[in-house]
């Protein structure tokens, strides 16, 4: 008989739990944002890293004008590396904004962020807070509200400087008609032209994009300065000489007279405006504009003429200037040059002599010498010039007594009549009838005898004299 033993097995499954390591974070490190320079509007570059330490990892930024974030940029796939990965993302935000951000990463269910940051984005003001001007006033007044403004300078004015103050004191820049200059600092000087001159001021804000332009007009005004500074006068006659204007040229004086020797044919007048933007014309020669006018006047036949200088400021205010020129009489020309002052008269007697000026200047003799010599005249040669003399000669029939006197080679041209009369007992005067004979000249006068009469009302002539008068 077969015995069956029975075994009984009992089956172990045994299970091994695999603990599977736990993937590492992104390393997430949060940049600092670059202002994109040239790039047209306010632009910025977010910056950071991230390492994803093997795992397929993408990363964002997160952005806002506070610190909740209010919306993020595109995700970017980083891949599954082990190295640090720059990530970047470009950003327009508002002017004038603190701008917060941080970089993001994710790697599966795991999420790391970086540390938050923030930058302020550029101002967009180009607005001026202030404009002054170094002389004249703002028409109307400096607001920011206008851009364009007005001022009037006297002509004095001849360059002034502007001073624009911006109101963000960060602006990129500042011209004033092409130059630079920083806010609240003084221009270099702008010239002025008479008229209108316009200065443009032009801002551009912190962004390099906000521009603001302002203009100021100032007006110039035109010259009143009428005046002459100069004024000259140059007679020709025998030579040129140069005149004197009485009283002395001041540019206030418009009244002048000019005397000038009685041989003089013409009279050349010149001069000068003080502002050389000034116009002459005078009522002779030229001028016009540039300040200078030149010409002449003629004196043929006439004992004066009347000079007027017509000068017209830019304003064309007007302003004359006369000048009298007068011909001066002989005796008056031959005293000026023989040093009598101003004024002398015929009847004068300077030196006190005892010999009449008009005497002086017709016998030939100094009116400034107090000489009495009496004339005389050697083998016909004046050796000296002097008052009238008694001249003997021996005749067949005795002794001729003669009347000698000096008178002026061009009497006639300068209207001077010489009269010789006699007399028996100085009561009655009879005139010469006999013709003057020359015995000797030089270049000034003449010596003349002239023969006593036999008698005078039956008397026999002891004394005689030589009158001389002057044409009116």
């Amino acid at each position: 008989m077969n015995h069956f033993t029975n075994c009984f097995f009992r089956l172990f499954i045994i299970s091994t739990l695999m603990a599977t390591s736990a993937m590492a974070a992104p390393t997430v490190t949060t940049g600092t944002a670059t202002r994109d320079i040239g790039f047209p509007g306010v632009s910025f570059t977010l910056n950071g890293t991230v390492n994803p330490n093997g795992s397929a990892t993408s990363a964002w930024f997160e952005v806002g004008l506070t610190a909740s974030y209010s919306f993020t940029t595109p995700s970017q796939p980083l891949g599954s590396g082990s190295i640090t990965v720059p990530v970047t993302a470009q950003l327009f935000p508002p002017p004038n904004e603190t701008v917060h951000y941080r970089l993001v990463a994710q790697s599966g269910d795991t999420i790391s962020y970086g540390a938050g940051m923030t930058f302020t984005t550029p101002s967009n003001n180009a607005n001026l807070s202030s404009l002054t001007l170094s002389s004249g006033t703002l028409s109307p007044a400096f607001t920011n509200d206008l851009g364009a403004f007005y001022a009037n300078v006297p002509n004095t004015v001849t360059s002034l400087t502007v001073t624009p103050t911006a109101a963000d004191p960060d602006v990129f820049h500042i011209t004033v008609n092409g130059f630079h200059l920083t806010s609240g600092s003084t221009s270099p000087v702008v010239p002025l032209n008479v008229g209108s001159n316009t200065i443009t001021i032009n801002v551009t804000a912190e962004d390099q994009i906000m521009t603001r332009s302002y203009t100021i007009t100032v007006t110039r005004a035109a010259s009143s300065n009428a005046d002459l500074s100069s004024l000259s006068m140059t007679n020709f006659g025998g030579g040129a000489h140069p005149g004197f204007l009485t009283p002395a040229f001041q540019s206030h004086i418009t009244n002048y007279t000019f005397r000038v020797p009685n041989n003089t044919d013409s009279v050349l007048c010149s001069g000068t405006t003080a502002d050389m933007n000034a116009s002459v014309f005078p009522s002779f020669g030229f001028g016009g504009t540039g300040g200078f006018f030149s010409g002449s006047l003629t004196l043929f036949g006439q004992n004066s003429a009347l000079a007027h200088i017509n000068v017209y400021a830019q304003d064309f205010t007007i302003k004359t200037y006369n000048v009298e020129i007068i011909r001066q009489t002989v005796f008056e020309t031959w005293a000026s040059s023989s040093g009598l002052p101003t004024g002398a008269v015929p009847a004068g007697d300077n030196d006190g002599d005892g010999v009449s000026n008009l005497l002086e200047f017709a016998l030939g003799t100094p009116p400034l010498g107090g000489s009495t010599n009496t004339m005389g005249v050697t083998n016909g040669v004046i050796t000296r010039r002097g008052t009238p003399a008694l001249l003997t000669q021996n005749v067949p029939n005795g002794i001729e007594h003669l009347a000698l006197f000096s008178r002026r080679l061009n009497r006639v041209a300068e209207g001077l009549t010489y009269t010789v009369q006699f007399s028996a007992d100085l009561s009655i005067w009879q005139d010469n009838t006999a013709t003057p004979t020359v015995i000797a000249e030089d270049f000034e006068v003449q010596a003349c005898t002239v023969p006593y009469p036999s008698l005078i009302n039956g008397k026999e002539p002891l004394f005689f004299r030589v009158q001389v008068t002057t044409a009116p």
